[in-house]
């Protein structure tokens, strides 16, 4: 060991033969093993709930759910970072890319009652998606 530059941080540390300080160190050994413990589990996984008439469009929501499931080890693709200004055609075909892209939808709370969020089920289904409902946490594909 020896004093350098660690790759990852860029901090003047002591390092390892690996160039990586022990803070930085112990971060790639914590995310190589939720790689590992997430091995064969869903790892893209899609949003979609309601946002129309919602206060900021129900961001918040989407956002916690977001950083929950990135904490699980899970790509997230959210709707919610999308920006203001597009038409609800262009927004939905967005959507429809992204979960193209995912291995599963997870719904949050009262998505049967947005008009998006039924349209974006129904095309997850077809495609064979995995669906998760966030009350039950269960597969909603019959």
């Amino acid at each position: 060991m020896a004093y350098m530059r660690c790759e990852r941080c860029g901090g003047q540390r002591l390092v390892y033969a690996n160039k990586y300080c022990p803070e930085c160190h112990q971060q790639l050994l914590e995310e190589m093993l939720q790689r590992y413990k997430n091995k064969g589990k869903i790892m893209k996984t899609y949003i979609a709930g309601p946002m129309t008439g919602y206060d900021n469009f129900n961001r918040d929501a989407f956002h916690a759910k977001a950083d929950q499931l990135k904490g699980q080890g899970h790509y997230v693709l959210n709707p919610a970072t999308l920006p203001d200004g597009l038409t609800q055609a262009e927004y939905m075909d967005i959507c429809f890319a992204m979960i193209r892209a995912a291995e599963a939808v997870y719904f949050l709370p009262k998505w049967e009652e947005s008009e998006g969020a039924v349209a974006e089920y129904h095309y997850a289904k077809k495609i064979g998606l995995k669906l998760i409902c966030a009350e039950t946490l269960v597969s909603l594909a019959a």
